[in-house]
């Protein structure tokens, strides 16, 4: 009635003129699971096997003696749920991260605000940058901001250098 899994799986693929990398890539799993699946080396998921044979329009396979016919459209949707919130959880994990270095950032330029020298032009533009650019631009103007912070760090620390060398050569001359 049904061949084994591995066969199934193989015979549709060629039948379908794919390699198992674009059968891989379209029902978006790995190539090499998708490979050991093929030569019965594989534990799959029900979700995986419903990509699988999704992509490779299979309605029915047999696993280990089961017949398993397609899967209901509630349990297709519930498999395509579960990864929506996967992808979901990860991009929440950036917005975080994106987040917490917006408060930092945002520290940063309050440290330069409450400075006794007035802050650059390159700062200003830096925070005026900061405020329009897209999330994905977010980190290379951190960098940037976080640059130009330091920088006004390194200049405010020679500063009372520069004065009393400025201080010590007027001494010097009044003593002539």
């Amino acid at each position: 009635m049904f061949d084994p899994l591995e066969t199934q799986l193989r015979d549709r693929r060629e039948e379908l003129d794919l390699s198992q990398g674009e059968v891989a890539k379209r029902a978006g799993v790995g190539r090499a699971q998708y490979a050991a699946l093929e030569a019965g080396k594989a534990n799959i998921t029900l979700g995986f096997l419903i990509k699988v044979t999704g992509v490779l329009g299979l309605n029915a396979v047999m696993v280990k003696g089961l017949a398993i016919h397609s899967a209901s459209p509630d349990l297709v949707a519930l498999v395509r749920a579960q990864e929506a919130i996967a992808r979901t959880r990860a991009l929440l994990a950036q917005f975080t991260e994106a987040t917490e270095e917006l408060d930092d950032i945002a520290g940063s330029i309050g440290d330069l605000i409450e400075a006794p020298f007035v802050a650059d032009e390159r700062v200003s533009a830096a925070g005026r940058e900061l405020t329009r650019v897209a999330a994905k631009d977010r980190d290379r103007v951190s960098r940037d901001l976080r640059d130009v912070a330091q920088s006004d760090r390194v200049d405010r620390q020679k500063r009372p250098a520069r004065r009393e060398e400025t201080a010590k050569r007027s001494s010097s001359q009044k003593v002539r």
